[in-house]
């Protein structure tokens, strides 16, 4: 579960905006949205608005950062850079370090993660546990100086096999250093960030059927397009593989964003077929269908399934950019109230995403810190994350109403005259 989320000098995000999903005091929904560890409550939705270009992708894209360069760390090599992009609008920012600190708790223990970098090192890098309220120091380091507690006999000669552009926690877990393992596991497999809903789909249909869960989550996918009134009454996966020249190879890595397509020494290329039943007369028929004749909005929870399937059934924490993505805003209600449904997330997943879908905006799904702004300033270009708390609104507000007014700030300011000749 992510608790809270801290990005610096990243992007639009040009001082430190920090993004929590601890409860305050209110008692609204607390028994269906939040869920306590160590006598604390934490948030399982976590909605965000703002403007085009005001940082909410920035904020995904800052979270996709980290799991990125945890995948990639082990097979940098020296001369390697590190894809990160600093806040450009300032010549000393441009040359700063980016800074990020992420706090999560995975197996019921806390952890405190944090890492600055540029472009050719990592500058700090320290990682905490909470077995108590206290935190207790796993490593701290500062370029190639190391400093460690009572895990020194071990991590001391992994420190030696590190490189100033890897992450020395990735490689620590590489090197069988129990503690550092559940952070590694928590960024790459817990941590979903996805922008499209393609994520990753073939490895994760994959994973189904190596645990023997391919069955039933066509089942729950059925059911998810069921309810959501698309009148599919089966569908079935064709994976085919074929050989990949060293030519074709290059060209495929270049489009690495090719949907539906798994990178390797094999292409890999998914068709998904849908089953429609049709009333003709006294008869029923059954039509298929491939899906890309279906509807974007059918496609797009298609495709979104197996998220939801995994983090429902793993309870990790999904990160969605623009979740009303070609859907009906009823539809955006009901997946987001799936994640307060008891009976759905048992394993108390996460979801935090953003929308412009305004109808989202109300205190009948989310409570009142669960709903986040962000605002670029048109001056200096960066961006500023807050909660609607700041403006302490009472609970019978219309906050659709207030946000659209202007009252929280992050809208589009449209003028309301002008000559697009001239």
């Amino acid at each position: 579960m992510l608790l809270q989320f801290n990005v610096k000098n990243y992007m639009s995000f040009k001082e430190e905006q920090v993004f929590t999903t601890l409860a305050n005091t209110d008692i609204s929904f607390a028994e269906r949205n939040l869920v306590s560890y160590k006598k604390k409550k934490y948030s399982k939705i976590n909605v965000m608005y703002g403007a085009n270009a005001s940082g909410k992708s920035n904020f995904c894209k800052a979270l996709n950062f980290i799991k990125s360069f945890f995948l990639n760390s082990n097979n940098m090599l020296e001369s390697t850079p590190i894809f990160v992009d600093s806040f450009r609008f300032d010549d000393d920012n441009a040359l700063a370090p980016s800074e990020f600190n992420i706090i999560f708790v995975k197996d019921e223990l806390k952890y405190s993660y944090s890492f600055s970098c540029n472009r050719t090192e990592v500058l700090t890098e320290r990682l905490d546990m909470y077995e108590n309220d206290k935190p207790s120091l796993v490593f701290k380091r500062n370029k190639s100086d190391y400093r460690f507690t009572s895990f020194a006999p071990a991590l001391s000669p992994i420190s030696d096999r590190n490189t100033k552009n890897k992450l020395f926690v990735c490689t620590a877990a590489t090197w069988n250093f129990k503690e550092a393992k559940p952070v590694v596991d928590y960024i790459v497999n817990d941590m979903i960030v996805s922008f499209d809903y393609n994520y990753d789909i073939y490895n994760i249909l994959e994973s189904f059927k190596a645990k023997r869960l391919y069955d039933e989550y066509k089942k729950f996918c059925l059911s998810l397009l069921v309810a959501c009134d698309f009148s599919i009454s089966n569908f079935d996966i064709n994976i085919k593989e074929s050989a990949v020249s060293p030519e074709l190879k290059m060209l495929i890595n270049a489009l690495s964003k090719l949907p539906n397509v798994s990178l390797g020494d094999k292409l890999r290329t998914i068709k998904f077929t849908t089953s429609h039943k049709i009333q003709d007369g006294n008869t029923k028929k059954e039509y298929p269908l491939e899906l890309e004749f279906e509807s974007l909005g059918t496609q797009a929870v298609f495709m979104f399934a197996p998220l939801l399937f995994d983090v429902f059934k793993n309870g990790k924490t999904l990160i969605v950019d623009e979740i009303d993505k070609s859907l009906h805003p009823l539809l955006v209600n009901f997946i987001v109230s799936l994640f307060v449904n008891g009976d759905i997330n048992k394993t108390n997943a996460q979801l935090i995403c953003n929308t412009h879908d305004t109808n989202l905006l109300s205190l009948d799904l989310f409570r009142r810190d669960e709903i986040w702004f962000t605002e670029r300033n048109p001056n200096t270009g960066a961006s500023e994350l807050y909660p609607l708390t700041d403006f302490s609104p009472n609970k019978k507000a219309n906050i659709e109403k207030g946000y659209l007014i202007g009252r929280y700030g992050a809208i589009p300011f449209i003028k309301d005259t002008c000559n697009l000749w001239e």
